[in-house]
């Protein structure tokens, strides 16, 4: 691709996935009000899981043990004793059902870097701890992902929920793993990259589309290439059912870039 083409995926991205979801100081969090009004995307994980919350009372005062441990130190910013109480008892309930620890303290590490308020801190947390909550009670993320990078999935499956995906793309993505070891942090960026294009088109694409950029041969780094793709394909008209359709056609038989751009557009 020329460096034009390179230049223009890296400012459709930064306009399409760099929404907060947190409003300015009191304000109130910026959530989609459908599936494509816009694309809020984790930064990276600052640091990785010491423990991994399952079940049991034990693990669950782990969880917590760690979160008050965060809450009470300089990263935690601004935040009065009110709102760090009303945290602790928001992320309680996901803690004990086996979030990681990890998901909350980046969260409200990014929230304090944005001078958020309270408030907005306060309800964006209770739809991340909704919808990290509904990722780990399906089936099979009692084994997976591994602790050490369990918060970056959460982070990036959490967005991909709130900004329109369902937990059929997260289910999709955990078979994918499952099956062939995969690395979290890809299966995320692939859940981030189908919430991308679901912002291009203003709706969801297929449901396995995440699977299949995850499954795919492309490197990470080119995963928002599809999502640029998407956004030329809806401007000339083209619908999201057969957008997926020649997404899978290609990147499923194993097609690179390329022969994904000279099928949507001859």
């Amino acid at each position: 691709m020329t460096r034009l083409r390179v230049i223009c995926v890296s400012a459709f991205l930064v306009a399409a996935l760099a929404v907060s979801a947190y409003a300015q100081p009191g304000g109130r969090p910026a959530q989609p009000q459908n599936p494509g009004s816009g694309v809020d995307t984790p930064s990276a994980q600052g640091t990785e899981d010491k423990t991994r919350e399952r079940s049991g009372s034990g693990q669950a005062d782990s969880g917590m043990d760690a979160l008050r441990s965060f809450l009470g130190s300089a990263e935690a910013g601004y935040l009065d004793a009110g709102t760090k109480t009303a945290i602790l008892e928001l992320a309680a309930p996901a803690l004990a059902a086996g979030v990681p620890e990890g998901a909350f303290s980046q969260r409200i590490r990014e929230a304090v870097a944005k001078r958020a308020s309270p408030a907005a801190i306060l309800d964006a947390l209770a739809v991340d701890a909704d919808a990290w909550t509904r990722i780990v009670r399906l089936p099979g993320f009692d084994v997976w992902p591994p602790s050490d990078k369990a918060s970056v999935f959460y982070l990036s499956a959490g967005a991909a929920l709130r900004n329109g995906l369902g937990l059929e793309a997260v289910r999709g993505v955990h078979a994918w793993a499952m099956a062939s070891g995969g690395d979290p942090e890809r299966a995320g960026a692939a859940l981030t990259a189908a919430a991308a294009v679901a912002y291009a088109f203003g709706q969801p694409c297929r449901d396995d589309l995440a699977r299949i950029i995850a499954a795919s041969r492309l490197h990470v780094g080119q995963f928002g290439h599809v999502a640029e793709f998407a956004r030329r394909a809806g401007s000339s008209g083209m619908g999201t059912d057969a957008f997926g359709r020649a997404v899978a056609d290609v990147l499923a038989s194993g097609g690179n870039l390329s022969a994904l751009e000279r099928r949507l557009f001859p």
